[in-house]
């Protein structure tokens, strides 16, 4: 088994609020648990802790969804396509204990992304922000000040950028190296 950091922690640009004077997280920890057959066998064992954990944190008012976890078996990760997500982890990624990722994923999910990614990064990033408004507006809302809108349309700005990136084989992973291409 292995636990792997990815998502902003992973790539070094996670970041922290003071909240009631107590520093705390901005972003989620996004978690990637690559599990053999055995630990696939107690996989239901661990999702129950991870949500019995995940309420406690939830409890102490820490921040809601602190901890995301993704699990995969080893044999999936040694045959994942190669597509944006499983790029950025190899590139990015930060194994925190077992088998290294980069080990475990197959050398094709280094090469240049296909440029449906492209299509399929813009569209889905298009879809869930057109969810989040259609959602508010029957809310009877009208996009002042919201900073959740803010966020999506800073993801769907992103997410354009990177299908730019793809077409053109210039995706990074890093934010800052993306602002650089």
């Amino acid at each position: 088994c292995s636990m792997v950091l990815i998502g902003g922690y992973g790539r070094g640009e996670g970041g922290v609020q003071i909240i009631n004077d107590k520093n705390m997280p901005k972003n989620n920890y996004d978690i990637l648990l690559v599990l053999n057959k055995a630990g696939l066998f107690s996989r239901k064992k661990i999702q129950k802790q991870l949500v019995n954990l995940k309420n406690k944190i939830n409890q102490q008012k820490l921040l809601s969804n602190l901890l995301e976890v993704t699990f995969i078996s080893e044999f999936q990760a040694k045959t994942v396509p190669s597509i944006m997500i499983y790029q950025d982890v190899y590139n990015s990624a930060k194994t925190i204990f077992g088998e290294k990722i980069q080990n475990i994923l197959p050398l094709r999910v280094r090469d240049p992304l296909p440029y449906i990614e492209a299509l399929t990064i813009i569209r889905n990033r298009s879809m869930l922000l057109l969810s989040v408004l259609l959602n508010k507006s029957q809310e009877g809302y009208d996009g002042h000040n919201d900073q959740q809108l803010k966020i999506w349309m800073a993801k769907v700005v992103i997410g354009f950028g990177d299908g730019i990136l793809i077409i053109k084989n210039n995706y990074v992973t890093g934010y800052y190296d993306k602002m650089v291409e």
